[in-house]
Parts: structure tokens; sequence; C-alpha cells
């Protein structure tokens, strides 16, 4: 765009470079996007645009399509009735009718989406015409169908709009199949500029973003030390970017600026049934810098423009969850004028939170040969990459596996249904004689505590050392206690957690990346005690607004590339908690002022959708109970208590930011929701909810105790109900998934049942924690089965919010901690507790203990907070400073 090396950016001398100006200059857009078209045979081909459904009766569906490179996978949006028995078949075939690929899907479907069902072709079949057919067997299923999504003019970086006749049997028929193919992306870019600055200089800066993400060098030196930049956002709504201060790597005289660019979630490749790989932003890797330095005429620099050169870069291939391969080829590449582009339609903001980072270096504690193989064990689930000194001659190769699991031959290993291809492999290829020193994944993260390392050609390879990676939050609450077990959970939550801040709270840095929003909703408030996530939490509730459709509706998982875009309450009510607890832990009013209008519209879509009643479209509802994906309930009691939880925040939030109209509307609409409830659930002859047909279900229950929705005069019964079902039936276990399971010891305390809920969440046998304990592991799983997939999975732990604040015996009896209320477990299998916490207005602890004749407790209050502690009838107050108190026990 602007060529500004040659004339000051100001006329005026005294004008001043900071970090600040060189970031409105940015975004002002002083300097240009640019970018390196690559061929069409390189790049996905979609269809997207929904406008009616084919049903496949009799006749087959399908729609012809043409690639220009090999083709690796096949998607076709398809839907159906949630929960029906349905048969289908999904055939890939050439031009001239050979079959090349297929997936035949059976039984009853829970979720139906837009990449969902997808045919993997391994190896790739050649470019050239196609046909995707769709063969019902029995049920009903249908083909989302529409028109072109635009034009068809390339621009060199986008997917490729599909083309060709879609067909009811032999019958041609009007649009476009909704659908997707997968090719073998082109090699990342790096992009370059020599420029010289002419006189002394006293300080300097650059600003930019690389996307989806990329390392930025100045004369050699990489610039920064961030990983993984930016954090992934809703691109089409907002870009990160940063700031920094080069003024000791930029020289007088000649320099040169690179830009080796990274695919990340914006530019992501490899199919995968969420659909990044064509989401509605995707574009070829690009750039936006711009480096200023400040002399004695003013303002002087230079941003990225037409004059820079592009070139394919070492990193051949990367796909968002299957690995790299870089390949060592001399400097044969060949460079050529980089192309100026308009750049994704987020505005540019700079980054609000902490960035990814190195947090830790880890050697192998073990390994194992196997022939050219070596296994390595580092001795706890961690997410990041690994390092090796690298050499080989051409044809040599370097390999390396990443696993959770070890496989029954001793394999590091990943089984990934939802991708197509092999997950969390990087490899290196020599085609020239060379050696690499301390090399590993440059643009992506794995989850792993083993890896495979194979050697092949001639090549070799150092031992590894690990790299943990993860968004650079402060610990900011330490918790501890004399059962081994819960002090367990609490440092198995906190390894959890920290594996999956990725710029984004993942639910699992292995097989989906993620941002679940049910997993940090239900875990928000105990990672608040843990960790200053704050400015990571409000980032993401900007997501969560940027991803907010005109209906008030917020996807499922925020960003999202277009799965998951119904409302769900159990799932993005975390559009509402979250804002809430925040609040709650920081006391700034201005973060529900902020997003008090995506909570209201989030909370207005709701009641479009369910009216007040029982909640009626598909939910993920109490998920991953104990021997189940969908309870045996099913989800509507759940997303229909969620949703009053919701209604309740709501209110809360709008009374708070000065909307009595709307805290009324939403007040009264929870009342009324919890009034169906009762009404659909309650059976008066057993006295608790149940849903006919179905045992005893702990969340049904749980959930209307905690949010008090249960009627006066029932709620003695339903008490006793879950009392009953924790001690006899499970024997002292949980019996509910994600939230039921966050709330059951809650439930419990609320009934004055601690007992139980000390019970259930220490017992050494599966479900729960005690299980994990016993299995030696140091991170939580994903669900409470033995099967379970990940084991790096943070939300069941979202009970220890409930830990801190009994056993830990301290929480926020006010917002932002200007009250805080001191309520030690009295329980005879726990004899001391311990929390402290850096609140808002500096650090509050309390620690307990307890003898055969007294309980003893130290208490420190932050300045401008009053502490409360219950003794007897009265309530004992301590102002800042330490103290100390004892109560004698009979």
């Amino acid at each position: 765009m602007t060529e500004i090396s040659s004339t000051p950016l100001t006329s005026t001398a005294g004008v001043r470079l900071t970090d600040r100006s060189i970031g409105d200059d940015l975004e002002a857009g002083t300097s240009s996007w640019i970018t390196l078209p690559t061929p069409a045979s390189t790049r996905a081909l979609r269809s997207t645009q929904r406008e009616r459904v084919d049903w496949a009766d009799d006749l087959p569906l399908s729609q012809e399509f043409t690639v220009d490179g090999p083709l690796c996978a096949v998607h076709a949006d398809l839907t159906g009735r949630l929960f029906e028995d349905v048969a289908f078949a999904l055939e890939v075939l050439t031009d001239e009718g050979r079959l090349v690929g297929s997936r035949v899907v059976e039984g009853p479907q829970h979720i139906w989406d837009r990449h969902l069902h997808f045919v993997e072709l391994d190896p790739p079949a050649p470019a050239g015409r196609y046909l995707l057919r769709l063969t019902r067997r029995r049920g009903a299923v249908g083909w989302y169908t529409g028109s072109s999504d635009r034009d068809s003019t390339d621009d060199g970086i986008s997917p490729l709009q599909i083309t060709g006749i879609a067909r009811i049997g032999g019958e041609r028929v009007e649009g476009l199949r909704c659908m997707a193919a997968e090719t073998i992306a082109a090699a990342n870019p790096t992009f370059s500029r020599d420029f010289d600055v002419n006189d002394d200089f006293t300080s300097a800066f650059l600003a930019g973003v690389v996307l989806g993400n990329g390392r930025i060098s100045l004369n050699g030196t990489l610039i920064g030390d961030e990983l993984l930049e930016p954090a992934p956002t809703v691109y089409s709504k907002r870009v990160l970017y940063r700031t920094w201060d080069i003024t000791g790597l930029l020289r007088v005289g000649s320099n040169s600026l690179s830009i080796e660019a990274g695919r990340g979630m914006f530019a992501a490749r490899g199919a995968n049934i969420w659909g990044w790989h064509v989401s509605p932003w995707h574009a070829e890797p690009m750039a936006n810098v711009l480096v200023q330095w400040q002399n004695s005429d003013g303002v002087r620099g230079i941003g990225t423009d037409a004059s820079w050169r592009a070139a394919p870069g070492a990193t051949e291939q990367e796909t968002l969850y299957g690995g790299e391969i870089s390949v060592s080829v001399g400097d044969s590449r060949p460079e050529r004028p980089a192309v100026e582009i308009v750049g994704p339609r987020g505005v540019l903001q700079r980054s609000p939170l902490q960035p990814t980072r190195e947090t830790g270096r880890l050697q192998p504690v073990s390994s194992t040969v196997v022939g050219s193989r070596t296994t390595y064990d580092f001795g706890a689930v961690i997410t990041g990459k690994v390092l090796l000194d690298i050499q080989g001659p051409p044809g040599g190769m370097v390999t390396v596996r990443y696993g959770e699991y070890l496989s029954i031959d001793g394999e590091a290993t990943v089984e990934n249904a939802l991708v197509a291809g092999v997950s969390q492999l990087d490899a290196h290829r020599f085609d020239v004689q060379d050696s690499v020193t301390g090399w590993s994944a440059r643009f992506g993260y794995r989850g792993f505590r083993w890896i495979d390392v194979e050697t092949s050609g001639g090549a070799s390879a150092s031992i590894p050392t690990a790299v943990s990676m993860h968004t650079d939050v402060e610990r900011r609450g330490w918790f501890d206690c004399d059962d081994p077990i819960l002090a367990w959970a609490d440092a198995a939550f906190g390894r959890t957690l920290l594996n999956n801040l990725q710029g984004i709270p993942t639910d699992t840095p292995v097989y989906e990346k993620n941002g679940w929003t049910a997993d940090a909703m239900v875990a928000t408030e105990a990672a608040l005690h843990s960790f200053d996530i704050t400015d990571l939490w409000i980032k993401w509730l900007q997501d969560h607004e940027d991803s907010q459709a005109d209906s008030g509706e917020i996807p499922q998982i925020v960003p999202t590339p277009g799965f998951g875009e119904a409302a769900d309450p159990a799932w993005s009510g975390s559009s509402v908690l979250i804002p809430w607890q925040v609040y709650w832990e920081t006391g700034d009013i201005e973060v529900l002022r902020r997003f008090a209008p995506m909570v209201e519209g989030y909370a207005d879509s709701l009641i479009a959708i369910a009216g007040e009643g029982i909640w009626p479209i598909r939910s993920w509802g109490d998920w991953l109970s104990p021997g189940h994906q969908i309870p045996p309930e099913g989800t509507a009691p759940t997303a229909t208590l969620m949703m009053i939880a919701v209604l309740q925040h709501a209110a809360s939030i709008m009374d708070l930011v000065d909307r009595p109209d709307a805290a009324t509307r939403f007040s009264g609409a929870a009342q009324r929701t919890a009034s169906n409830y009762h009404s659909v659930y309650f059976d008066a002859r057993v006295g608790h909810y149940a849903v006919p047909g179905v045992g005893y279900r702990q969340t049904l229950n749980v959930l209307p105790l905690v949010l008090g929705i249960v009627p006066d005069e029932h709620r003695g019964s339903v008490a006793a109900g879950l009392a009953d079902d924790v001690e006899h039936r499970t024997g002292g276990h949980l019996d509910a998934g994600a939230i039921g399971a966050r709330y059951l010891p809650f439930a419990l305390s609320s009934i004055g049942r601690d007992d139980l809920a000390v019970r259930v969440l220490t017992t050494t046998s599966a479900p729960g924690w005690g299980a994990w304990f016993a299995q030696d592991e140091l991170t939580m799983k994903e669900s409470w089965d033995a099967d379970a997939r990940s084991r790096n999975h943070y939300f069941l732990g979202g009970a220890l919010s409930w830990v801190y604040q009994r056993v830990g015996g301290m929480r926020a009896g006010a917002p932002g901690w200007s009250v805080i209320d001191l309520d030690p477990i009295d329980d005879a299998r726990l004899t001391r507790g311990a929390l402290r916490h850096r609140t808002p207005r500096g650090e509050a602890s309390f620690s307990w203990s307890r003898t055969a004749t007294a309980l003893s407790f130290d208490i420190d209050v932050p300045a401008g907070s009053v502490a409360r502690l219950a003794e007897g009838v009265d309530v004992l107050e301590f102002g800042p400073g330490r103290h100390s108190h004892r109560r004698d026990t009979p």
C-alpha cells in the first residue's frame, strides 16, 4: 500500500513514537495485508448456502464436483431426526462410476451438523471430476441444498466454489448440495523485506499480526517470546495484533525483516467435522506488519506491501489436527512479489490478553527402543511440543508421533475419528544434507505424555526435550488440606486447565482444540480461584459476542467455523453465567455493562425458542454421565434447568445495569419455566423429579435444589431422595455428567449433607476423582468411564469450587471480595484446610485445624474487606489485618 521508508510519516520533528502510536497507525491502514496466492489445486472447495432440504427416499441424492488437485476428503451437510435409527451410505465415485471412497452410518444420531459426515480418501484420489452420492437405507436423512455462495471468481487464496449438477436419482435439480472437499494444501509462505536506516534513531517499534499465526524476525533474531500469536478470534469480526520494542534489534544501515506464516485456526487445513478448513473467513496465510523508528526528522518506517518478497517456506504441510511436515531443501525456493489484499473483515485490535509462552521444559523419564523407533515417556500429560537436534542426508526422514496413550504395542497413539488422516504426527524430510538444531513444530501444539521418534534413510535425532506452553496466566489461589484425593484434585485441575489455555479455553489440546462453552462455564468459578484468567475470559466473552447471531443465539463452540450454531442453555449459557462469575470475582460492574446487550439478546433467544416451557430442541444436556454420552433421561431436563439458571442470572445482571424492565422479564420467565419444569418432571408418588421409565437421576434433582426452585412443600422429599440415592443406590458415588457433577456437592451442602459431598469427592473407586488418583493420573480425564478418550480435560473438575469454599473454608461474600465469608466444613475426616487468594483488594488467606478439643483459625484480611465467621447464632467480623481465633469443641 504505502512505501514509507524514504519520507517521514509526519513532518513534525517533535512527534514521539510509542507502542501506542504505532498500533494506532497499524489500525489506520498505514501498512497492507500481504499474501502468497496458491494454485487452485491446493485449496479446498465448499458450498454452504442452505436454502432447502432434499430428502433421500427411494432414489439417491448426488452432487457432481471437480477438483484440480488430489482429493483427501469429502463432506456432506446432512440432516435428520434426532435419535431416530437411520442407515445411509455416502459414496465418492469417479466420472466413470468407479467407487473411490465410502462411509456407512448406522444407528440413532444425536447430532447433525454441517461437516459432521465425511468420507476420507486414503490415499488421496487424483484431480478430476467426481460424484458424491447419498443413499438411504432406513430412517429419514436429507441433504441441505442451496445456490452458489458467491461468484466463481478465484482470488487465489480462498476456498473454491463447488460447481456441478445436483440430482435426485438421474434427474437434474436446481441448486448445489451443501458440501466441502479437501485437497492437499500448499506450503506455508514466508515474506521478507530488506531496508535501510540512514540515520541514528532513538527508539524503534514493530506492530503486526500474522494469520493464522507466525514468527517475525529482524536481522536473524526472532522478535518476542510469544508463541502461536495471535489468539484465535472470530476473524470476520476481530483480529488481534501486538507491538514490540525493537530498538535493540534495529541497526543503522541495512536491515532484513522476515516472516514465517503458519495456518493456525484462520487458514486451517485437514478435514474435520467442525469445518475449520472451510470456515467463512478461511484464506491462505497472510501478514500485516509495520516497523517505525524515531530520529531527529520525526518518525520513519516501512510496512508490508507489494515490494515485499514471498516464497514457499520450509513447512511443506500443516494441518490443524495432523501436524507439520518440514523439509530441508537448501536455498532453492523461488521468490516472487507478495500480493496486497484487502485482508480479513475483522477490525484490528491490540491484543487484550496474555500471550501463549513456553512455560517449562521436561526431560524424558524413560525410553524404549524398538528397531528404528524410540518411545519416550515424559511422565505427565502436557500441552506443547518437543525439541530435537536432527541431521540427515538426502532421502533421510525424522518423524515424531505424539500421544496421551500407549498402544498395546507400546507406541504413542491417538485415535481421532473426528478428523481425517493421522493426528499429531510431525516430520522433517531431508532433500539435501542438513542439520537442524532445536527442530520442532512451529505453528501448532500437541497434547501428549509419550512420543515416538523414528528415523530413516540415515537420519538421526537427539534425545528430545518437551516444551510445555499455554496462555501465560499467573497463579492467584492456593489450596491445601490433609485429604490426599482433594489435594490431588486441586493440583490435577490446575495442570489440566493450564494445558487447555491456548488463547481460548479449549476442551482438549489433542482431539478437538475447540472453545466448547460448557467446559469453561462449569469450571470458571474454580478457575478464577486458582489463576488470573480474567483478561483471557473477557477476551473469550468478546468472542461470544462476536459469534452472536441476529437472533441472539450463541453457538456451542466459540469461536466457531459454523458448527453448533444453535443455542443450547446447557452449553452456551456461558455467555451469561461467566460474565456474572467474573463480576463476582473482580467486583467490576463494567464487565456486566459491557456484555449486557449480549446477555439480554441471548436470554431473549432462549425464550423465543422455548417460550417458558421445556427445552424443545437439541442440547448436549448432562453430557458424559457415567456409562453414557447422552444420559438416560435425555437432554431436555438439564437444558431446561440451565435455561432457568441463565434467566435467573440474566435478571440479576439486568438489575445491576439499571435495566429493571429486562430484569423483571427474565425473572418472571425463570419462575414460570421453573413451574413448568416442576409440573412435567415432579413425580408425587416418589417425591422427587424423574423421567417416566427411567430410574433416579441425580442431576434432575441437584439443579432444582441449587437453583432454589423446588416448592417449599416438596423440598424435604427431594432432599431426602438425593441423600438416599447417594448413600444407598450409588454407594457414595456421583451419577452425573459435567453439569450435574459440578453442582452435586453444593446441592448436598444445601440439604445439610456435607458429609455426603466429602464421601462422593473422596471415594477411591469409580466413578470419581479418587479412581483417577488411584491410577496415578496427574491430569483429569474427559469422562468418568475407564475408556475416557482424553486425559487432558478439565471440565469434570468444576466441583473444585465447592472444595475451595467448604474445605478451604473461604469464599467471596460480595462482589470483588469486599466481604469474605469463612465457613469451614465440620467433618471428622478432615483435620485441616487452607486457602489463599489474591483478591482485587490484596491477598486474603484462611487456615483452620482441628484437634480433639478445638478448632483453630488463622485469618488474613486485605485492606478494604471484612471477613465474617459464624459462631453459633452470632457472626464475628474481622477487619483488615491478621487474626487468630479458637473455637472449643465438645
